[in-house]
């Protein structure tokens, strides 16, 4: 299984070789994007390693209107499912399955949505093992372009397509089909797009009309899903990172909250935190300003012993965070004494 750090650093790496440059597009955004030069990488030659099964699957094939058809050199015993899987974004995904037992004869179909674009399809069949069919192209794709922007708060597109963004550490931010992505809620920062059959990289500038730092309301929200035991996402750990920094000092009600949850949140979520931290770290200023916040609880109800128990027992690939986020807890519990 992978390390959430190795499954954020595998979703950089892809987007490092992938990406290209929304100005690629003829993009342009006035004050809240802007976008920096990458080089552009085609999608359509970089399947991942797998060797087509011709000795299973006889043929497969698909129209234009997404119906999927294949047979097999041999018939299928009932206990075989069919995944029918998408490539796209140099992955593929599954968009549907189907049981062998549904049909009596040796050929078998199955009608693949486009409403939101496709480009390349391909057939798994699971029984005791893995088999690949060979992987198609759709014979209708859609060509996705960017029109040039009019607007500060969105992408639009010419066709209805699939996308989604991931922030600078890996995590999805936003998804979904449509022909636009609205940026409200995306933070200032680095981000990478797919869509259609293309990946980029574009930068928000300020943030979103709907995010601002120093949100209290963030903080509440937070609290609330671990007062009902429940698990934060990583991207909420990220976003909770983005949300401080020392303009927020001045603000004692954001600063007392803050404070308070960032125990909590080391206490519970002590991987999550230590794992999105470190990356954070290059981003000096909130890293430093978390650690000072660590150093100096404002709260005398937090159990340090309990947080540096945590703090022992977690295994993390960031070795260097761990021991900083320990020795600033130490320092806390120091002065406590």
């Amino acid at each position: 299984m992978k390390t959430l750090v190795q499954v954020q650093l595998y979703l950089l790496l892809t987007c490092a070789l992938a990406c290209h440059s929304l100005n690629d597009q003829r993009f342009g955004i006035e004050e809240d994007a802007h976008t920096e030069s990458e080089s552009k990488l085609s999608t359509s030659q970089n399947y991942p390693d797998y060797i087509p099964d011709t000795l299973y699957f006889n043929t497969v094939s698909i129209d234009s209107s997404g119906l999927v058809q294949w047979t097999l050199r041999n018939p299928a015993n009932d206990n075989v499912k069919f995944e029918i899987q998408e490539f796209r974004w140099n992955k593929y995904m599954t968009v549907g399955k189907l049981d062998s037992i549904q049909t009596n004869s040796n050929t078998y179909s199955f009608q693949v949505d486009t409403s939101c674009g496709l480009y390349e399809i391909r057939v798994l069949a699971i029984d005791i093992s893995e088999h690949f069919s060979k992987t198609i192209s759709y014979p209708n794709p859609a060509d996705i372009k960017v029109w040039t922007w009019h607007s500060k708060r969105t992408i639009p597109f010419n066709h209805k397509t699939k996308y989604e963004i991931y922030n600078d550490i890996g995590f999805i931010v936003a998804g979904g089909c449509g022909t636009e992505v609205t940026l409200d809620e995306l933070p200032r920062g680095k981000f990478y797009i797919n869509y259609g059959n293309e990946m980029a990289m574009f930068m928000m500038k300020y943030g979103g009309a709907n995010v601002k730092i120093c949100n209290t309301k963030f903080l509440v929200k937070l609290d609330s899903i671990l007062e009902a035991r429940k698990s934060l996402q990583e991207k909420h750990v990220a976003i909770y990172f983005r949300n401080m920094g020392s303009e927020c000092s001045t603000n004692v009600e954001f600063s007392q909250m803050n404070n308070e949850l960032m125990f909590k949140i080391l206490r519970l979520e002590t991987e999550k935190f230590i794992a999105i931290l470190g990356v954070q770290s290059k981003k000096r200023i909130t890293h430093d300003y978390v650690i000072t916040e660590l150093e100096n609880p404002i709260h005398d109800g937090i159990d340090l012993d309990e947080v540096l128990t945590q703090i022992d027992r977690v295994t993390v690939d960031d070795t260097v965070t761990k021991k900083l986020v320990l020795e600033a807890v130490r320092s806390a519990a120091g002065k406590s004494q």
